[in-house]
């Protein structure tokens, strides 16, 4: 009998021991995943709501720089937001956060761009069915910009043991990543509505 309670209060600590480092292991994920998308997108939100009207109406100048920086997050028209989830799937071999980081961005986008009215800025979407359509297009921007942090990632694992599945599966995702992303981008008539920082002409 107290071999049996001495088992049964064993399994018990392991089972707590797990749960812990369980919750540690999604805690440092929310964290690793905040500290990313603060340092990438939202400073460049910060910086257009900080300064956007002084960059675009009061100077003539427009670094270039800063441009690319915006044309890859609050205006999204190039894949770096891509790329940033590729290389922390490339670091980190965590294919949640790898893709996460490359699609969130194009949601809050559009939760910032459809809350426009109500922080005094312009009309973005004139309904509910244009609204839609722009979160649907944003949506699957975002689908096919996650596709390039797992082909990051797979890529990462293809590193660490050389196993060809993981090297075949990070270049079909990469593909994917790219025709989805692209053709949301470049063919998909509506993408021009649903980012309205296409209009601003930097």
């Amino acid at each position: 009998m107290p071999c049996f309670s001495f088992q049964r209060t064993s399994s018990h600590q392991t089972g707590r021991t797990t749960s812990r480092a369980d919750l540690k292991d999604v805690l440092d994920r929310i964290v690793l995943l905040s500290a990313l998308l603060f340092a990438f997108w939202a400073t460049a939100w910060i910086f257009l709501v900080g300064f956007g009207g002084y960059y675009f109406d009061r100077t003539s100048y427009h670094p270039v720089g800063v441009n690319f920086w915006l044309f890859n997050t609050v205006i999204p028209i190039f894949p770096g937001l891509g790329l940033l989830g590729a290389l922390v799937g490339i670091v980190k071999r965590d294919r949640p956060i790898s893709f996460l980081v490359a699609f969130l961005p194009y949601v809050l986008n559009f939760v910032i761009y459809a809350s426009l009215p109500a922080l005094g800025e312009g009309q973005i979407y004139s309904d509910l069915t244009e609204a839609a359509f722009g979160f649907l297009t944003l949506f699957s921007a975002g689908i096919g910009l996650g596709l390039f942090g797992l082909a990051g990632s797979y890529y990462g694992d293809w590193r660490e043991n050389r196993h060809p599945r993981n090297a075949r599966i990070s270049l079909v995702l990469l593909f994917l990543g790219v025709v989805v992303w692209g053709s949301i981008i470049w063919v998909w008539p509506g993408y021009g509505a649903a980012v309205p920082g296409l209009g601003l002409g930097l």
